[in-house]
C-alpha cells in the first residue's frame, strides 16, 4: 500500500516539525528534567499530552512537551508518573519503591521548573493519564 503525494508530504512536513520540537525542547531544558541525564541521544522529546489527541498546535508547542530519558518516558507516557505545577514529582504506588526509583535515577526530593505555558498541558496529564499506570 503506497502513499499517495500528498500523504507523503504531510509525513515529511510532521518529521520536520518533530525534528524543531525537540531542538526546542533541547534548547529549553537541556537535559532529562527527572535524571538530569545531558545525552541528547539518550533523551525523548515527550509530549505531555499525545501527539495523537493534539491538535496541530499542540503538537508543536514546546510548553506541550519535556525532555526526558528513554526509561522516564516510559513511565510519564503509561501514566506511572507525572508532576504537580509546582514542579513536585508524583508517583503510582507502583512506583514507590525506593530500590527502584534509585535503579531509575528518581529522585523524589528533586523538584523540575515548570513553566507556565505547560500548566494546561500537565493538568491533562494528571487527569487523562496519570495513575492509569499501564505497564504489567
Amino acid at each position: 500500500d503506497s502513499l499517495s503525494v500528498t500523504e507523503r508530504e504531510q509525513l515529511i512536513a510532521a518529521r520536520k516539525g518533530q525534528g524543531k520540537y525537540r531542538k526546542e525542547l533541547i534548547k529549553l531544558y537541556g537535559k532529562c528534567i527527572v535524571t538530569g541525564i545531558p545525552y541528547e541521544f539518550m533523551l525523548r522529546a515527550s509530549h505531555i499530552k499525545p501527539w495523537r489527541v493534539s491538535n496541530n498546535k499542540e503538537r508543536l508547542d514546546p510548553f506541550n512537551g519535556f525532555l526526558l530519558s528513554s526509561n522516564v518516558d516510559i513511565l510519564f507516557d503509561k501514566g506511572f508518573l507525572s508532576f504537580e505545577n509546582s514542579g513536585e514529582l508524583i508517583l503510582c504506588d507502583e512506583l514507590k519503591n525506593e530500590f527502584t526509583l534509585r535503579l531509575l535515577g528518581i529522585d523524589l526530593r528533586k523538584k523540575v521548573m515548570i513553566p507556565l505555558g505547560t500548566f494546561q498541558y500537565l493538568d491533562w496529564h494528571r487527569k487523562n493519564v496519570f495513575g492509569r499506570c499501564k505497564g504489567k
